[in-house]
């Protein structure tokens, strides 16, 4: 079980990351093109515009991870039965909730954008126009959503890489459709995403109808799965809107205290932090299903190995494809964008260095989703989290310049670290010190010992970016082998490579 489980495990994180690798690359280039068509002002109006709808959906992420878990956990107990029950639910729901934001949006919503958002007066009704298009965008990702989490239940990774393949190259042919319309660009860029986003929609959907007897569609209502579905999503919930307000909110904030500019700013830390924590979230989401289904049929020594080295691996992935982006921030932006925006530098490497700090969490979340006892864990994290927007409101109202929201996000990432160590041991045996021990002081450890690695570099090599980047992935590299690998590992990796070697010396 254990080795079919690994190689399985192996297969869909390749068929994920050779997914990220296409993706990061065409939708790094995609957001140059949109900056230099649509200037930095209608960059930023657009992202804090279609920022502030995601914003208002923030209980979608929590049916998300709650229809996954409860899909994983029916496959786990091999109930067919209850796997069709559970889709259908979701799709039920997600229905309802796609009806619920849509007339809030067109209410309140709309309201709050065209009164309290930092818009200039003859772009108004360009936004105005985009926010229509961009509620639409978000309706159809509403609905796909069970969809999406029934291949991802399945293991069908290499499906989801490749759909995630088309989503990006229609994104980049939409962009470079701009400039040849004719049209407000801006305008035309919110319709374009919009018909990307319900094509995209259309072939998930095709796919689940085609290949799982789960997503049969059929009227079905099932009053105790919506009950249990909505009681483990509402505390999902909590900590979702905790993780809407470090995001979107205080993008609202930056709009609202220093203009669009900022926006576009912050849009392109956001694209830098996604593209390089898309390595991890890649590699979680492979881990996602088999730790659900592990916990569901009782292995829980399985379930504890694969937190342990998800947290591991996780910390020392980011970290080595970080660690040359946040030393050479500002020449790789140069060299990347036609025209940098003010504070993307400064925000780019704080962003990058929460990212690090949270690494590390994403397998206790995974593990306290299994268990189902959610109440307190969220309740006590997203608790914490919650605070970073009313402490960033009083740093902005005080003076405080903005990078100062980046430094509140990156202290409460650590308290709340500390506070998912501690919670998850309330609903799930598991040893603190071993993880200390097995985890964190060697991620703190191999940090520490990089990052001052890492300031040499540049001070021996100067401002050479290419030769830079090079010299500091190769010694980290060294740094991660030495001090963040146990010597199983290591052992594990040198015969490989051994291997490797002899037969291409017997090729040759």
């Amino acid at each position: 079980m254990s080795f079919k489980n690994t190689s399985r495990l192996v297969k869909n994180v390749g068929f994920l990351y050779t997914r990220m690798l296409i993706t990061m690359g065409v939708s790094l280039y995609t957001s140059r093109v949109v900056l230099d068509v649509l200037g930095v002002e209608d960059f930023g109006i657009y992202h804090v515009v279609a920022g502030f709808v995601a914003m208002l959906g923030f209980v979608l992420s929590a049916m998300s991870t709650s229809t996954t878990r409860f899909l994983s956990h029916a496959m786990g107990k091999k109930n067919p039965e209850a796997v069709n029950s559970t889709f259908l639910m979701s799709l039920n729901i997600h229905v309802l909730i796609a009806l619920g934001v849509l007339f809030v949006a067109e209410t309140l919503g709309i309201s709050f954008v065209a009164s309290e958002l930092t818009i200039p007066d003859e772009r108004m009704d360009a936004a105005l126009f985009v926010y229509h298009f961009a509620v639409l965008s978000f309706l159809v990702t509403i609905v796909m959503v069970p969809f999406n989490a029934l291949i991802i239940a399945h293991e069908h990774m290499r499906v989801y890489a490749w759909v995630s393949i088309l989503d990006a190259s229609l994104k980049l042919a939409a962009v470079l459709l701009l400039g040849k319309l004719g049209f407000d660009v801006l305008q035309s860029y919110g319709v374009l995403m919009a018909l990307v986003a319900a094509l995209v929609a259309a072939v998930y959907i095709s796919y689940c109808l085609r290949k799982f007897s789960a997503a049969k569609l059929r009227i079905h209502w099932n009053t105790a799965l919506f009950k249990e579905l909505f009681s483990h999503s509402s505390w999902t919930m909590w900590g979702t809107l905790a993780g809407v307000a470090a995001s979107q909110g205080v993008n609202i904030l930056l709009n609202i205290f220093f203009g669009p500019a900022l926006n576009a700013a912050r849009t392109i830390a956001a694209q830098v932090g996604h593209a390089l924590s898309s390595f991890v979230m890649n590699l979680q989401q492979a881990i996602n299903p088999q730790l659900m289904k592990s916990y569901s049929s009782g292995d829980l020594d399985y379930t504890t190995a694969l937190m342990f080295n998800g947290s591991r691996y996780n910390f020392f992935l980011i970290t080595l494809l970080a660690f040359p982006v946040l030393f050479n921030t500002q020449a790789i932006l140069e060299v990347w964008l036609v025209n940098v925006p003010e504070y993307a530098t400064v925000f780019v490497q704080l962003l990058l260095v929460n990212i690090i700090i949270d690494s590390t969490c994403k397998p206790l979340m995974a593990v306290s989703q299994a268990t189902g006892r959610i109440r307190l864990y969220q309740f006590m994290v997203a608790g914490v989290q919650l605070l970073n927007l009313p402490m960033v409101y009083v740093a902005f109202s005080y003076g405080y310049p903005p990078q100062s929201a980046f430094w509140v996000l990156i202290g409460l990432s650590i308290v709340a670290m500390f506070v998912r160590i501690i919670m998850l041991r309330r609903i799930f045996v598991y040893s603190i010190s071993s993880y200390f021990l097995k985890v964190l002081f060697p991620c703190v450890m191999l940090g520490s010992i990089g990052g001052a690695g890492m300031v040499f570099i540049l001070y021996v090599l100067g401002e050479n970016l290419l030769v830079n980047l090079v010299t500091i992935l190769l010694l980290y590299s060294l740094f991660l082998i030495l001090f963040g690998l146990t010597r199983a590992e290591r052992n594990f990796i040198v015969g490989k490579s051994k291997l490797v070697m002899r037969r291409l010396l017997r090729h040759n």
